[in-house]
């Protein structure tokens, strides 16, 4: 069975950014979509696994 993700952000072939408001909230984010306005890139890109950990230690 092949396995498909009907959520790009669960799709682990994708690269990742970690993103960040102006009220200190993250949040994991496809490289292949536009940055939303108001949130900036504090990681990334990189692995969705790597953003994880990088949101897990921080």
């Amino acid at each position: 069975m092949q396995s498909e993700y009907l959520n790009p952000f669960d799709n682990t072939q994708y690269q990742f950014f970690v993103l960040i408001n102006d009220k200190k909230q993250q949040s994991l984010w496809p490289n292949f979509t536009d940055i939303p306005p108001g949130w900036q890139i504090v990681y990334g890109p990189d692995d969705r696994e790597n953003c994880i950990t990088f949101l897990t230690d921080a």
